[in-house]
């Protein structure tokens, strides 16, 4: 039995937003381009997009803080 041995192409990411902002709120809209860029061709059939956010929110006196993790997953 012969086994085929692929080297791991080596894969760059870049995520180009339309409107850079330093927060957002859970009702923003975020839009823009993900930009794959590998060193040889390479067949991609699919891409899955995961945003993860923290929010926290403190009370007035100080004393409480609430933190909130949201996750939003897209194929």
């Amino acid at each position: 039995m012969d086994l085929l041995m692929l080297t791991p192409t080596q894969l760059e990411v870049d995520l180009k937003l339309d409107r850079e902002q330093p927060v957002y709120s859970d009702r923003d809209t975020v839009s823009g381009e993900v930009i794959l860029q590998t060193d040889s061709p390479a067949d991609i059939s699919s891409i899955s997009l995961s945003l993860s956010a923290v929010a926290i929110a403190r009370l007035k006196d100080g004393r409480r803080a609430e933190v909130h993790q949201g996750l939003l997953t897209n194929q």
